[in-house]
């Protein structure tokens, strides 16, 4: 059965819906991995206002068509370029997702019943941030009073047992420290005594652990290489 004008309309529209999204994608895409530096909150801000609406115009279209592009199936005919075409042939003919986008529908047709079923009103929102602003401060005063920022040791460190730690460093820290401080002061008076001095100025040694598979001696990486490998899963090239 042929298709009707408003048929061919309706789905040449999608068409042209889907490929501005895909453009929009890969020109937000080819942005964060290409400007130096970074575009700004705002930038980001306005395109992905942008490609919301682009997902909004073909939710639209496709709850407006629903009937008709359920129903709808790809019959090509003999003059369709089989050979020179296959991918876009199999991919017309497809009758079920890939796997990727498949786990993708899933997982997001649940995520709004659950929502609807323990999720909080709009109106309830004030409370929470009330609720959690007064909570966050109260376990802030707890760690001050403990002195918790002033350790050398984590809480979760401190309950695993500080013995535990690996901390990269060949001297011990915390109560060690202090309780062979006096020690340390004869055995480092001895050794100070033999050692040679220069230009009445004393070098002193740091010994350093290097961790395996790191080299020390790269500069450190600036921030906005950092903030775009974050976002983007790609090492922008060194400058």
């Amino acid at each position: 059965m042929a298709l009707s004008p408003d048929q061919i309309r309706t789905v040449d529209q999608l068409r042209q819906k889907l490929a501005r999204l895909s453009q929009t994608l890969q020109e937000s895409r080819q942005s964060l991995l290409s400007s130096d530096p970074l575009p700004s909150w705002q930038e980001l801000k306005l395109e992905q206002d942008h490609i919301i609406r682009n997902i909004s115009n073909i939710q639209q279209a496709l709850n407006e068509h629903r009937d008709f592009l359920t129903a709808a199936h790809a019959y090509p005919t003999s003059a369709f370029p089989g050979q020179t075409q296959e991918g876009l042939l199999g991919n017309l003919l497809r009758k079920k997702l890939e796997p990727i986008p498949e786990d993708w529908v899933a997982r997001y047709s649940i995520q709004p019943k659950q929502q609807d079923e323990g999720g909080l009103a709009v109106q309830e929102f004030p409370g929470l941030w009330d609720w959690a602003a007064q909570s966050n401060h109260e376990c802030l005063e707890q760690f001050q009073i403990s002195d918790a920022f002033e350790d050398d040791y984590t809480i979760a460190e401190r309950e695993g047992g500080v013995e535990n730690v690996v901390t990269g460093l060949r001297r011990k820290l915390g109560e060690d420290e202090s309780d062979s401080e006096d020690g340390d002061d004869d055995v480092n008076m001895s050794v100070d005594e033999e050692r040679p001095k220069a230009d009445g100025m004393e070098k002193e040694v740091a010994i350093v652990v290097v961790e395996k598979g790191i080299d020390p001696t790269l500069a450190p990486m600036k921030l906005e290489n950092l903030l775009r490998f974050m976002t983007t899963g790609v090492m922008p090239a060194q400058k």
